[in-house]
């Protein structure tokens, strides 16, 4: 490279000197060419110029001026000459001497050259050795790149490889350790680890005593004298010092502790042995498990206590095999028969039996045991002595899955002398004290037989869940010794079904239940139409009147099930469904109603967040006057935008909030927000805008209802004219006393009273005398075929006729078409609503529409 550049720096240098010397001589040729044509040009003009002279010298008169001309011209000829023979001369000279400079300079450029080639050619092999090089490198570092790269693939292969095996031992571990936790989980087993070498104990959660994961030793004595019991503490203390001193080989030890979230004494098992001990023997270290003996203590007791029975009681229990050979009696048996236990057992029962027909009689047993698992019959048997007596027989089969065979247990009880206490033992034990009805341990006992005969017939029956809609509060109204009254009453009127019923049974405290046998489905449901009918008849109380109504779920065999379980099951999910729809009604078992008993869960949870976050929004239907065809009122609506399910309708939500007890709060919030929004439209000067608020029974059963209601006209500045409270006729003769008291207070503060639905409740028009309310709204049912139907129409014009002899104005709600607006105006109805005026408006769009009346108005 660096013989390279000095060529290369040479190079310019010389042409540049043999450039200049061109240069140079190129002028001279071109001042040489000059001369050398002036000169030829002299040359050419001599001879005549030399004749001329010449012919002037021989003219004879010569002027002598002409004579020194000619010799002058001569002369200067001759100069001249002179002149450009010797500049001639410097030009050759000169043309000699750049022609050698050029000859040099040319051979000196092919030396040059000559060099510069032998360098261009060294190059140039060094360029291909290179090269080969480069070449030859390129390919041996492609092989070590190649190779490298193998090496790191199966590297990288390894790696993966030991990855996946330790994510996969890794996985086996968190499985493993999962499959410990939730073994040691279902066992109830809790773990401690005690080394006593730093005094500390270590220990898995294990219920609300041992929640603590680490311990000192003392702080751990100390926990269990606070917790264990006195009478166990110091049998614990010894079994410790019995192991650590090396009395015992196995630590194991039971006691009590107690619990106070369940405040109740837990009986808890300690177990465990030394791991790890010094050379003199002494523990240093010790692993255990704990687990909760409680229902094990309990099993045992009730082990204990069972054969205290069986050894104690006066009934006589004996135990068959599946041969019906006596396998056990109790004393009380052997009381009865006179009998040995040597002399009855491993003998047949049939061997044993002096009873008439018994062949008969226990050929029968043997089938109805095979069949429903249960024989009960009255025999007369012989005791030893060959005394005959009267004894009830009762054998129920014991199926011991494990043991893959069956054993009869059976019991006697001597007639002779109990026959009255026995029935009336068994009227205490199978019927309900207060109302007389079959309690539940027989209502199963009927349920059991219904079902046995019901699939020996192949026949039908049905169950009725009859539940009380809303006794809790009428039980906290009117206290327990008239709710009891009222349960006798309802009870009473359910026994007048007995003529069809087979069963009618009490299960709680407002729960009833009817075994209804051989009947159709359609003909169930007119039974429960006729119940509803019959118990929703008024009630008295003293001198107050009081309405109670109820929900009934049905479910059929073997339509809807097989089993008393699922039967129950099924009917308590209707009933559910009863009541979600408002009660007072009766709903058949289907399958889609567990889906809906699901969504009724849900929707109860979705409120409360709701309330909490806010989602309740309050919209207003508009009331037209149809004296002066203006808006002077509204009635607030709740609404409910659910963020998962969109807009839901109150139908969906408010039984389900009366029932949890969220009405109160929902209720409280929509009187809030619709009195403000009223008082709002007054300051805007839109108008005075009435405000009806419904108020639900549950609602009117509240204590406080008035000091809210009052409060909240307080905190809004809405004058008490402008509310409207809406009640329904069932809220209302639900305790007639009370709500009369309850309407007057509202009276008094200034409010306006109206009764909903009007003619859909118990249509008991003399109560409307006693209630100051001022106006009936007429419920939509009639309005919906009035232009139809005479008789809706005799009904509403009954009701509008009433309501103006009673000084009553009357609403109609649910107008939908401009048929059912003119019959309504021509019948002189004061005030209409529904979706022919307006659907329900939030309140941006209720302000708007107010607006425009208000500015319709003004322009008038």
């Amino acid at each position: 490279m660096t013989m390279s550049g000095n060529i290369s720096s040479a190079r310019p240098r010389a042409e540049d000197n043999n450039s200049a010397r061109l240069s140079t001589a190129s002028d001279a040729d071109r001042g040489f060419f000059s001369l050398r044509n002036l000169y030829r040009l002299l040359l050419l003009l001599s001879v005549p110029l030399a004749v001329l002279v010449t012919n002037l010298l021989l003219a004879p008169g010569l002027e002598p001026w002409l004579l020194i001309a000619s010799v002058a011209i001569g002369f200067l000829l001759l100069l001249l000459h002179t002149s450009i023979s010797h500049s001639e001369q410097a030009q050759s000279r000169h043309r000699f001497q750049v022609r050698k400079d050029v000859t040099d300079f040319v051979n000196r450029s092919q030396q040059k050259m000559r060099y510069l080639a032998s360098q261009l050619k060294e190059e140039t092999r060094l360029k291909n050795e290179l090269e080969q090089k480069l070449i030859k490198l390129e390919s041996e570092t492609r092989l070590r790149i190649e190779e490298r790269t193998r090496e790191l693939s199966e590297t990288n292969e390894l790696l993966n490889q030991q990855i996946k095996l330790r994510q996969s031992i890794s996985n086996a571990l968190g499985r493993s350790q999962t499959r410990l936790s939730q073994a040691i989980s279902a066992s109830n087993l809790g773990l401690w680890d005690w080394d006593l070498t730093s005094q500390t104990l270590h220990q898995s959660p294990f219920n609300g005593v041992f929640n603590a994961k680490e311990h000192s030793s003392k702080a751990y004595f100390r926990l269990l004298r606070a917790k264990v019991h006195p009478d166990d503490y110091a049998g614990l203390q010894e079994a410790i010092g019995d192991y650590l001193d090396n009395k015992s080989s196995h630590f194991k030890v039971s006691y009590r502790v107690f619990d106070a979230e369940q405040d109740t004494w837990l009986w808890i098992e300690d177990q465990g042995k030394a791991v790890s001990r010094d050379k003199s023997g002494q523990v240093l270290r010790m692993l255990g498990t704990r687990r909760d003996i409680t229902q094990q203590r309990r099993h045992e007791e009730q082990m204990q206590l069972a054969q205290s029975v069986f050894d104690q009681t006066n009934e006589g229990i004996f135990v068959l095999n599946h041969r019906f050979e006596m396998v056990s009696v109790n004393q009380a048996f052997r009381k009865i028969t006179g009998f040995e236990e040597s002399e009855l057992l491993g003998k047949k029962w049939l061997d044993l039996s002096h009873s008439p027909q018994k062949n008969k009689v226990f050929k029968q047993a043997r089938l109805q045991l095979a069949q429903s698992g249960y024989w009960d019959a009255e025999l007369l048997e012989q005791r030893k002595n060959g005394e005959y007596f009267p004894v009830r027989v009762q054998v129920n089969t014991i199926r011991v899955a494990s043991a893959g065979t069956s054993y009869f247990a059976g019991l006697i009880s001597d007639q002779t002398n109990n026959k009255e206490a026995d029935e009336k033992l068994r009227y205490l034990l199978n019927y309900d004290e207060l109302t007389g009805l079959a309690n539940r341990t027989l209502f199963k006992d009927r349920m059991h037989n219904a079902l046995v005969r019901a699939r020996e017939s192949l026949a039908s029956f049905a169950l009725l869940y009859v539940d009380i809609d809303r006794f809790k509060q009428i039980n906290q109204n009117f206290g327990h010794e008239h709710a009891d009254t009222l349960l006798k009453h309802f009870a009473s009127r359910l026994s007048g079904s007995m003529n069809q019923a087979d069963t009618i049974a009490r299960l709680g405290d407002d729960e009833f239940a009817i075994i209804l046998p051989g009947k159709n489905r359609e003909d169930t449901g007119d039974f429960a139409r006729e119940i509803l009918r019959e118990i929703t008849k008024p009630y008295y109380i003293g001198n107050q009147e009081l309405i109670m109504s109820s929900s009934i779920g049905i479910s059929t065999f073997p339509g809807d099930g097989k089993e008393i379980p699922q039967l129950i099951r099924q009917a308590g999910v209707a009933v559910r469904q009863a009541k979600y729809l408002g009660g007072n009604n009766f709903q058949f078992y289907t399958k889609e109603l567990v889906d809906k008993s699901r969504f009724i869960v849900s929707i109860e949870t979705d409120l409360r967040n709701a309330l909490k976050k806010g989602e309740l929004e309050v919209y207003y239907q508009p009331k037209l006057s149809l004296h002066n065809l203006c808006i002077e009122s509204v009635e607030a609506l709740v609404r409910w935008n659910h963020p998962g399910r969109g807009m839901i309708s109150p139908t969906d939500f408010v039984n389900v909030a009366e029932e949890s007890g969220l009405i109160t709060e929902i209720g409280a919030n929509v009187m809030e927000t619709a009195c403000k929004q009223a008082r709002t439209w007054y300051d805007q000067g839109i108008g005075t805008i009435n405000v009806a608020i419904n108020l639900s029974a549950y609602q009117l059963r509240q204590k406080n209802i008035t000091e809210r209601v009052k409060s909240m006209l307080t905190v809004t500045h809405l004058p008490p004219n402008q509310v409207e409270l809406e009640l329904t006729e069932s809220s209302i003769i639900e305790n007639m006393k009370a709500s009369v008291s309850l309407l007057e207070e509202f009276s008094k503060m200034g409010m306006n009273l109206s009764v909903d639905d009007f003619g859909t409740g118990y249509s008991s028009f003399s109560y409307l005398r006693n209630l100051p309310v001022n106006s009936l709204k007429i419920d939509r049912s009639f309005i919906r075929n009035v232009d139809t139907s005479a008789r809706d129409a005799a009904i509403c014009k009954a009701i509008i006729a009433l309501a103006q002899t009673l000084k009553l104005k009357v609403v109609a709600e649910g107008v939908e078409n401009k048929a059912q607006f003119d019959f309504l105006k021509t019948a002189n109805c004061d005030v209409i609503q529904g979706y022919y005026l307006s659907k329900p408006l939030s309140a941006p769009e209720m302000t708007t529409l107010l607006q425009q009346q208000a500015a319709t108005v003004s322009t008038l």
